[in-house]
């Protein structure tokens, strides 16, 4: 369910222009942190954006998968 080691290098590499990339494996999943704050997690190698009410209707539009579930 955690990134592979592959995967979580390409995302280090992808948003390495943004700030300091890190990726910590955390509830049998992968979190993806930007300078700290934490912008998204993955699950089978899939990245899912971290929501909230200031961003939501830019990450709908943009949908292409369901939510995380967390069960």
């Amino acid at each position: 369910m955690v990134a592979s080691d592959g995967f979580a290098e390409f995302l280090r590499d992808q948003f390495a222009p943004l700030g300091r990339i890190t990726v910590r494996r955390m509830f049998g999943k992968t979190g993806v942190f930007c300078d700290g704050f934490m912008f998204g997690m993955v699950r089978d190698n899939t990245l899912y954006f971290r929501v909230d009410d200031d961003n939501r209707a830019a990450v709908k539009e943009a949908q292409s998968f369901p939510p995380l579930n967390y069960e």
